[in-house]
């Protein structure tokens, strides 16, 4: 807009040359012509400025009173006025330095030259038409350039608002807890501990459903995995994430085959998997995955520590050991459920091939102990509202666990759309 109006300054400032010649022969001093134009040219963006801003004014409260709910915090919207100084200051910039080169130049003019040439400047090619045509269609370039490029950003945003996450984020809520450190010592605490603080919150009212899990959507940690297909080592990875059961329910993803972990799949059952769509059309492209067996390679532990000569090995980056299969104890999971693809990564990132274990039958020595996510979804509220009521199971003495964090998923999403998901 600054450009634009710029070039139009010029133009009229150039247009100008004959006006301020005959003013000049007149009399008027150079520095009065000159103070003159810089008036006129710093007038109109103030005048625009204090219209702009009262009508962003005037349109954020309509907004507000609109309580359009698929907008986050637009309760909350108001005028940045850093931002509003930004925009007035660089307006004003422009406004000057455009209005100094026409001014400086027209009190300048050679008058006899100006009043000789007045006559046949349309037919001069090098005269002041040629100028202000030029002035004039850079104008309407930079303003088609603009019009473009707003269209265009007003299309991403509305897709990107409009897309499929693979989960529902609305009345969702993602909470980071410390584990204490007595039932952190096991895996078998950690589950136990954890069952009673869902069990607990679960029923409580106002709340639909509950799950634990090492990461979440946005909230992601995940560890990327070379599967083994046919006796190799895969030349790709897909995210291997470790949930607890109802994890899908809670998050609103749809199971597409079969079914997702449940109570019933004990610590001691047959290790299972759930896959995501695009992991098993390309895993298994002719078709059904339920029943089929995912293997997952891992690094020979002893004592629950990656064994010595495989360490030293990670320390020096040996290139050889991806492929040394002696290096690796390969743990089978039967798929017992396939799900769509959920994008835990950001909108605007194609959603890498994913498998899920059940938390209780995981055996990875990569996540921390002491943390899990709590994934709450309920019948309303807000995030404060939710937060204090886990904090207050959280506090009993049968749990000690501490609440680290409380967020929106759906302030998350916004968030994400319009940059990127943080961990």
């Amino acid at each position: 807009a600054c450009a634009n109006v710029a070039h139009l300054q010029l133009a009229r400032g150039v247009d100008r040359q004959i006006e301020l010649a005959i003013r000049a022969a007149n009399g008027a001093r150079r520095t009065r012509l000159f103070s003159q134009l810089l008036t006129e040219s710093l007038v109109p963006p103030v005048v625009a400025g204090a219209f702009a801003l009262a009508l962003t004014w005037w349109g954020i409260r309509i907004l507000r009173s609109m309580s359009l709910t698929d907008i986050a915090r637009l309760d909350t919207a108001q005028i940045d006025w850093r931002l509003a100084a930004v925009a007035a200051g660089l307006s004003v910039l422009s406004a000057f330095v455009t209005g100094v080169w026409p001014a400086w130049h027209a009190a300048g003019v050679r008058i006899n030259d100006v009043l000789k040439s007045g006559t046949n400047v349309a037919a001069t090619p090098g005269g002041r038409r040629l100028l202000r045509d030029l002035l004039g269609t850079s104008e309407i370039a930079l303003a088609t350039r603009l019009l473009v490029l707003a269209g265009l950003l007003i299309g991403r945003f509305v897709r990107l608002s409009g897309a499929n996450w693979g989960f529902d984020p609305n009345r969702l809520f993602v909470m980071s807890i410390s584990l204490p450190a007595d039932a952190a010592s096991s895996r078998e605490g950690r589950e136990e501990w954890k069952a009673v603080l869902r069990d607990r919150l679960a029923r409580g009212a106002g709340v639909e459903a509950v799950a634990t899990a090492t990461g979440a959507p946005i909230r992601y940690v995940w560890q990327p995995t070379s599967l083994l297909i046919d006796g190799r080592m895969a030349d790709w990875t897909a995210a291997g994430w470790t949930v607890g059961q109802g994890y899908f329910r809670t998050l609103g993803t749809r199971i597409l085959e079969g079914r997702e972990f449940g109570f019933q799949d004990a610590a001691t059952a047959t290790p299972l998997a759930v896959v995501s769509e695009s992991l098993a059309r390309k895993l298994w492209p002719e078709g059904d995955a339920v029943g089929k067996v995912l293997r997952v390679p891992r690094l020979k532990t002893i004592g629950g520590d990656i064994a010595p000569d495989i360490a030293d090995r990670l320390r020096r980056r040996d290139r050889t050991l991806k492929g040394d299969m002696s290096a690796f104890e390969v743990e089978t999971h039967e798929v017992i459920g396939v799900v769509e693809d959920i994008r835990a990564f950001g909108l605007d990132l194609v959603p890498e091939p994913a498998f899920y274990l059940d938390s209780r039958q995981e055996r990875s020595i990569y996540f921390s102990s002491r943390h899990t996510y709590l994934l709450v979804r309920t019948l309303g509220g807000e995030a404060s509202e939710v937060g204090a009521i886990v904090k207050s199971i959280l506090a009993s003495g049968e749990l000690n666990g501490e609440l680290r964090s409380v967020d929106s998923m759906s302030e998350l999403v916004a968030h994400s759309i319009g940059g990127r998901g943080s961990n």
